[in-house]
This record gives C-alpha cells, structure tokens and sequence, in this order.
C-alpha cells in the first residue's frame, strides 16, 4: 500500500498531535543497542542521572514530520555507546511507538547527548 501525500501527513500527525484521540510521541529515549518491539537497552539513571526528555513535533508536509526544534539533551553516563533514540509515549514507561538508529557515540566519562533534527516521513 503506498499513501498519498495526505494521507502520509494524516498518519504522521496522528503520532506527533497532542490529542486525546490520539496516542502520541511525547518523550525521546536513548538506547545502547535497538529497542525494537521489546523497548529493550533503554540507558539507565546511572551517575549522570539520565532520564528520558521531552519532544514534540510540528505539522507534517510533503511526507515528512520534524521536530519543533527544541533539541532534547540528555545526561549520559561514563562508559556508555549510545546507538539507537526511541520514541515514546510517556516520561516512565509508556510505549516505543518508533526507534532510529544513530551513528554510535562513545561516553569516556560523564557528558550530554543533543538529538537534533528529528524526523519522521516516507522518501
């Protein structure tokens, strides 16, 4: 099945509208290796207290959902490769509704992590 260009934005837009009809990405993760369907390798609290952060999104167009441009940043542990971003439904559990892989960075000691520039869309 592929979507037109409207149906596209519906479907995005359903994921990033904060509405009540709707269960929506509000929260991005990090991950030491893929969430997948079993929302597995999320990073832990750890000595740099790492927590998941808010996101939002603005409306999709031509296929493609962006974030608002509030860049999340998140405090990362020592010792710690962060691989993949998850997107959730909630600050503590909740559900991964979608997960990117990222290029691999390494913590040698205590330190921050932006996600910049999130998107989602059909190419």
């Amino acid at each position: 099945m592929a979507l037109t260009t409207k149906g596209c934005n519906f479907v995005l837009d359903s994921l990033g509208a904060n509405t009540p009809a709707h269960t929506t990405i509000t929260h991005a993760s990090l991950h030491t290796a893929s969430p997948g369907d079993s929302e597995a390798n999320e990073l832990t609290a750890g000595a740099a207290s790492y927590a998941r952060k808010s996101i939002s999104f603005g409306a999709a167009s031509s296929k493609v959902m962006n974030s608002d441009g509030v860049d999340p940043v998140f405090n990362v542990s020592a010792g710690v490769t962060v691989s993949y971003v998850g997107f959730y439904t909630a600050l503590t559990g909740g559900h991964c509704l979608a997960w990117a892989n990222v290029t691999d960075e390494v913590f040698g000691s205590n330190g921050t992590y932006t996600l910049t520039d999130a998107q989602f869309g059909q190419s």
